[in-house]
């Protein structure tokens, strides 16, 4: 069973998409802010991170690079309402292994993170 880690600090997204992918067959673990995050990280080591980007305290791309400097094989997968292209970059600099935005296309979601998963395992 893969572990899924979702920090989003919008509970209500947090709340849809743990019932969404465990329906799936997911272990999901959940957090509403960038500490809690990175402590969720530590204590759970997930196969996949939904992370947002604009997080209340430490925002995405600072628990994104925490993140990275204790694993660098763990799929990260960063969610924004953000435009910025600039964001992107940086994300990707640092290590993130996708971008999608928000509001989801639940399909497109599930298949990116199937596709991230499915990397893991070959």
């Amino acid at each position: 069973m893969a572990k899924l880690l979702i920090i989003d600090d919008d509970q209500e997204t947090c709340i849809y998409l743990k019932g969404f992918f465990a329906k799936r067959g997911f272990q999901v673990i959940t957090s509403f802010n960038g500490e809690e995050g990175i402590l969720s990280f530590n204590k759970h080591r997930p196969d996949l991170v939904l992370l947002d980007v604009k997080l209340a305290g430490i925002n995405g791309l600072e628990v994104l690079r925490q993140i990275r400097e204790k694993d660098k094989r763990v799929s990260i997968l960063m969610l924004t309402v953000l435009e910025d292209d600039s964001t992107r970059k940086v994300a990707e600099e640092l290590g993130a292994d996708g971008f999608i935005r928000k509001p989801f296309n639940m399909d497109e979601l599930e298949g990116t993170v199937s596709r991230m998963l499915s990397k893991l395992v070959s």
